[in-house]
C-alpha cells in the first residue's frame, strides 16, 4: 500500500481524434477497461513511502485520455508529481498544491464506509 487516500470521482477521460474510425463507445469501452482512473484527494502516504515515484505520470497525466485533468489539477505550475511525497496536500492552505490527482482505479481498495 502506498498510501491512502478519498476517491472523489471516476475521471472521465476524453475521446483521441486519431481513433475517429472507431466508434465513441467503442473507445470509451476500451478506455474505462484498460486504463480506468479515479480522482483522489487527501492523499497521505507513510514517510517509508513518501520518497517512492507516483506511478501514474505517463499512465495517466501525459496521457491524451486524460490530459485534461493537468491544467485542473496543477493550475498554477503544471508540473507533474514525481514522487509519493509530492502528491500530498499541504497543510496550509497558502501553500496548498496537488489538491487531487489521479490513480488507477484497479489498484484502488475501498476500506470502511463513506457515512
Amino acid at each position: 500500500m502506498l498510501r491512502t487516500a478519498c476517491v472523489w470521482h471516476t475521471a472521465a477521460p476524453s475521446l483521441s481524434t486519431a481513433l475517429a474510425h472507431n466508434s465513441e463507445a467503442v473507445q470509451l469501452a476500451a478506455i474505462e477497461e484498460h486504463m480506468s482512473a479515479v480522482e483522489i484527494v487527501a492523499v497521505v502516504c507513510t514517510d517509508e513511502q513518501a520518497a517512492t515515484d507516483y506511478p501514474f505520470t505517463s499512465a495517466f497525466d501525459e496521457s491524451a485520455a486524460y490530459k485534461h485533468f493537468r491544467k485542473q489539477h496543477f493550475e498554477g505550475d503544471l508540473i507533474l508529481p514525481t514522487s509519493m511525497a509530492e502528491t500530498q496536500a499541504s497543510t496550509s492552505l497558502e501553500s496548498a498544491t496537488h489538491l487531487r490527482v489521479l490513480w488507477d482505479a484497479r489498484f484502488t481498495k475501498q476500506v470502511g464506509d463513506l457515512l
